[in-house]
């Protein structure tokens, strides 16, 4: 192994454990009453260190990446052919649902809504990173916003009422789009006599 590697790791396995004690401590003592001194502690690592892998303890405690997208899905992504809305669904469920702990984020918001904020600004951030890669990838900013605004609802909605597991993030996602689709088609329906 090189140590490029084992650095990697390494730097992982440190992000990790910080997001792991901020969000036991959050979950027992709250946003506020929690310190990054603390995590810190926890982790046994310095404050310095702490603010090479999270701006906040916020940030901290919901665990989510500074950038949503990797090079390796953005380039997958752009060099993707086809139907956009499912690529668009791979994107997205690669970036932003797997390896997620939905339940425990869901609950973590709902019992600390103070966190609420971190998060927006954090779905704010994702959202620029897509609509730059649809941007690329198709020519007509109508149907780039329209096919984000689509997807990024499915992923509520998917977080709401999660599609039975056993899938690929993506292709649950893709689900809930054509459900969501099927649903709007059936209200346009005009009723049967």
């Amino acid at each position: 192994m090189t140590s490029g590697g084992l650095r990697e790791r390494k730097k992982s396995q440190r992000r990790l454990l910080l997001h792991e004690a901020a969000l036991c401590l959050v979950e027992q003592q709250g946003l506020l009453g929690t310190t990054i001194e603390q995590i810190c502690e926890a982790v046994e690592v310095s404050p310095r260190t702490f603010f090479n892998y999270f701006p906040t303890k916020a940030a901290a405690a919901l665990g989510l990446p500074e950038h949503v997208v990797s090079p390796e899905a953005a380039a997958a992504f752009g060099a993707s052919y086809g139907e956009l809305i499912p690529a668009l669904c791979d994107l997205v469920a690669t970036s932003m649902i797997t390896g997620v702990h939905v339940t425990r984020l869901k609950k973590l918001v709902t019992d600390h809504p103070d966190l609420l904020p971190t998060l927006n600004e954090w779905i704010a951030a994702a959202k620029d990173e897509f609509t730059h890669l649809v941007s690329q990838r198709v020519e007509s900013p109508e149907y780039a916003s329209a096919a984000l605004a689509l997807t990024l609802a499915a992923v509520r909605l998917l977080m709401l009422e999660p599609l039975p597991p056993g899938q690929p993030a993506g292709v649950r996602l893709l689900a809930m789009v054509d459900r969501m689709i099927a649903s709007r088609h059936a209200e346009m329906m005009p009723p049967t006599s």
